[in-house]
């Protein structure tokens, strides 16, 4: 409703002011104007905001398609001008139809959130594009006035409307400036808040073994550290990439009549820089494992450390934990230090080739002057420009840093993202063809990634009712095979068979039901006891609490004077 508002009540005003002023100005003011109402929906923090939006949208709307009809009314022969109108009215209203149809199939094709990303980079590349036609304007109408300055009868004529063209292309500047970091605060935003939804909705889809594969520190560190580089990634890095493949070519077309030599040289210069940083890129992909793991291990021994410090303490270890702690934050520094090596080695090469190019450009530029070819104004803009023309690479470089490191975190985000979470179940599996009572593993291996087989062709057998203990050294595959058992991981090879089944045909959730897991580590949450408990079966009874702390040997958890037994919730 608000966009016909603004669309019907503007068309009338439109046709008058486009009978006055040059349409294809015009027509391009309105273009300019409406990518900044799309970024402007990114924006929007309310429905008021939208609907304010939507009123100017349909404003610009009338006054742009106006101004193309009359546009082409212009062109259109005079005996067929009616034809042509209307078939110019058809390819309008077909475009209205088709362009909502199309976009639901792009969004159906590519999912609305990644669609949304691509939007955003695209919005965030325009802007920085508005922005550097901006620049361009300011400098060449700066030039332009200081090459004046040597004839005082043409500055006095020209101060004033230098002073006006300049404050205009400023205002545009800093308003495209103003609205392309809103975009890319938002975009950051909402990267973040998507993948840490993500992130957070995979961890929550893991069993206890898929939780255990990844690590919980893993799931930290590339919710929190991992996601916060990959934002800078999204917001800054990959616009900057499509706005210095762009903003080069611009700059070209702007330099060529005042010296193709020059606008070669610096289109050169600047295209060479983009194979450059690949092989930079390819250095920084070679640490990523290594950085990664020791962001893991750091982190892990640090959380491990603030868990158990009571213990530490008791047992006088805390020193020599803390020392290997900042040994393991040595080697994070290192591989910190491998990372900010490249990323400087690849800014003084950059640097060294922008300054050889805009230097080879100001002699060329010098040589002209002295034999009449180019003006001190050109020579202006060619000096100003080249620090344009570079702009775009130096905010590439600029975010170069963030940027691989946060390909390091996607890497990282990544495994997350591909961890199976199904645990597959056919009840016709065959039996155990030995029809055992118990417990039988029939040459089980399985290893973990990174690391040596845990467990290697083994094979045993449990019998019903027997009290067996698996002992041996640390890293023999004893919590593997308990692991296994629960089937927190399946093997890589072999066979399990539970009172003659075997264990993959029944759900995991069917398995741990008959069998009870005391791990290694248990959390006892903030609450009551009875809150704990209920954790194991929120519909529990009393009576069933009850039982399971007496066989626990945790009976003076209640009170014993109670005659009717219940549970205190304390």
């Amino acid at each position: 409703t608000c966009f016909q508002i603004g669309t019907v009540c503007t068309r009338p005003i439109a046709g008058r002011i486009i009978d006055g002023v040059n349409k294809q100005k015009l027509l391009l003011i309105s273009t300019v104007f409406f990518v900044l109402i799309m970024g402007g929906f990114l924006l929007a923090s309310n429905l008021h905001m939208v609907y304010g939006l939507r009123l100017v949208h349909g404003i610009v709307f009338a006054i742009g398609t106006t101004a193309s009809a009359a546009m082409a009314a212009l062109v259109l022969p005079a005996k067929r001008k009616g034809e042509g109108i209307g078939y110019f009215a058809v390819s309008g209203n077909m475009a209205m139809v088709i362009g909502p149809l199309v976009g639901l199939l792009i969004i159906g094709w590519f999912g609305s959130k990644m669609l949304f990303g691509f939007l955003c980079l695209l919005a965030i590349a325009a802007v920085s594009f508005l922005t550097l036609v901006g620049t361009t304007a300011l400098a060449e109408i700066v030039s332009q006035f200081l090459g004046s300055l040597f004839e005082p009868q043409v500055v006095l004529s020209t101060v004033k409307s230098a002073v006006g063209a300049a404050f205009l292309a400023s205002v545009f500047t800093f308003l495209a400036q103003l609205v392309k970091g809103l975009i890319e605060y938002k975009t950051a935003a909402k990267a973040r808040s998507i993948m840490r939804k993500t992130i957070f909705s995979k961890v929550m889809e893991l069993d206890a073994g898929g939780i255990e594969k990844i690590g919980p520190t893993s799931a930290i560190t590339a919710a929190v550290d991992a996601v916060e580089q990959m934002q800078a990634y999204f917001s800054s890095y990959l616009p900057s990439l499509i706005f210095s493949v762009i903003a080069p070519i611009y700059l070209f077309f702007h330099l060529k009549n005042i010296s193709l030599i020059v606008a070669v040289l610096l289109l050169f210069v600047s295209l060479i820089l983009f194979p450059l940083h690949n092989v930079f890129r390819g250095k920084i992909e070679a640490l990523r494992k290594t950085y990664w793991r020791s962001l893991d291990d750091m982190t892990g021994y640090y959380m491990d450390g603030l868990r158990g410090l009571t213990t530490l303490k008791l047992f006088d270890r805390d020193r020599e934990h803390s020392r290997v702690l900042g040994e393991k934050a040595d080697v994070l520094n290192k591989n910190i230090n491998a990372f900010m090596k490249i990323n400087f080695t690849s800014f003084l090469v950059t640097e060294l080739l922008i300054y050889a190019a805009i230097t080879v450009s100001l002699v060329i530029c010098i040589t002209g002057m002295r034999n009449g070819d180019i003006t001190i104004a050109q020579a202006l803009t060619v000096l100003m420009l080249s620090y344009s023309y570079f702009s775009a690479i130096r905010q590439l470089m600029s975010a170069s840093h963030s940027a691989l490191t946060a390909i390091s975190a996607a890497g990282k985000v990544e495994e997350i993202l591909q961890t199976d979470t199904s645990r597959p179940y056919n009840p016709e599996l065959p039996a155990d063809p030995e029809h055992f009572d118990g417990i039988r593993m029939e040459h089980v291996s399985y290893g973990y990634e990174g690391r040596s087989r845990a467990l290697q062709d083994v094979s045993l057998t449990i019998p019903r009712g027997s009290s067996v203990a698996l002992v041996g050294l640390s890293g023999c595959g004893k919590s593997t095979a308990a692991s296994l058992l629960m089937r927190f991981c399946d093997p890589d090879q072999g066979t399990i068979f539970i009172e003659g089944k075997e264990y993959r045909s029944v759900t995991p959730q069917q398995l741990r039901t008959n069998i009870a897991m005391v791990p290694q580590q248990v959390n006892l949450f903030s609450g009551t006891i009875r809150e704990n408990l209920l954790l194991a079966d929120p519909d529990a009874k009393d009576a069933a609490l009850l039982e399971a702390l007496e066989e626990a040997g945790a009976e003076l958890v209640y009170i014993d004077s109670m005659q009717d037994k219940t549970l205190p919730a304390v």
